[in-house]
């Protein structure tokens, strides 16, 4: 569960009924939203699932792959491809 606080990296990661809920920023809704997944075993289920799946999008291994595909894509970068022209001479 994540709350609406409008910060941290949760909010890129938590699918609202997917893999967790989004609630408001407050003691109230969090209790709601476990006590909703607490009395439900097939929600709770699925969120795990759901969290399962989303965890290893967000893996070490997958975030590595996104920053390697990030720097070969700025190596690769006709403005970057010219300055090394320039340097090499």
């Amino acid at each position: 569960m994540e709350s609406k606080c409008g910060f941290g990296g949760a909010s890129e990661a938590i699918v609202d009924g997917y893999n967790g809920f989004a609630t408001r920023n407050d003691a109230e809704a969090l209790a709601e939203s476990a006590l909703q997944v607490f009395s439900d075993d097939l929600l709770a289920a699925r969120l795990s699932e759901g969290a399962v799946v989303t965890a290893r999008q967000f893996g070490p291994e997958a975030m590595a792959s996104r920053v390697l595909d990030v720097y070969r894509e700025a190596m690769n970068a006709p403005r970057l491809q010219r300055e090394v022209q320039l340097v090499r001479g």
